[in-house]
């Protein structure tokens, strides 16, 4: 059994197996909804639920309260739709709509594998594991020792 998503403010639509979450959904038919961990952790998934009804699914209490849920919010990414829906949250659909944040890191390991080129292993912080699902975006600099750390795709586990 399916079910149709309506998204705000965009009109989008898309079909939502009774078995996958609402983002892999979103994800799998092209639409970019933002995420960070996939886990009901971060909270980056977050959005409203203006129709329909959900199985909120596992999730961390700190990241959606009860005060949240009741006034029709949910995690994307553990959400189940019992019904159609209509959703309401932000689609990104450029580079400029991912918020960049900064973390920072230190160097755990370098790898070098030719003249000019080297692996650079880092090392989160415990407190950015919620974040370490990200890509890291190396930009050229003066220095060369610039790098951004943006939101990502992450791979599917």
């Amino acid at each position: 059994m399916s079910f149709t998503t309506t998204i705000l403010p965009s009109g989008h639509k898309f079909t939502v197996d009774a078995d996958e979450n609402i983002l892999e959904a979103g994800l799998r038919q092209g639409f970019t909804l933002p995420y960070s961990c996939r886990d009901g952790v971060c909270g980056a998934c977050k959005g409203k639920i203006i129709q329909g009804e959900v199985d909120y699914g596992k999730y961390q209490a700190s990241t959606l309260s009860a005060a949240e849920k009741s006034a029709g919010m949910a995690l994307f990414c553990c959400a189940k739709p019992k019904s159609d829906l209509v959703i309401e949250c932000r689609e990104v659909s450029t580079l400029n709509d991912i918020p960049v944040k900064l973390l920072p890191t230190r160097v755990h390991k370098l790898v070098k594998l030719a003249d000019d080129v080297m692996v650079i292993y880092l090392k989160l912080p415990k407190r950015a594991l919620a974040v370490s699902c990200r890509t890291i975006h190396r930009y050229p600099a003066k220095n060369r020792q610039t790098a951004q750390l943006l939101p990502g795709q992450c791979p599917a586990r």
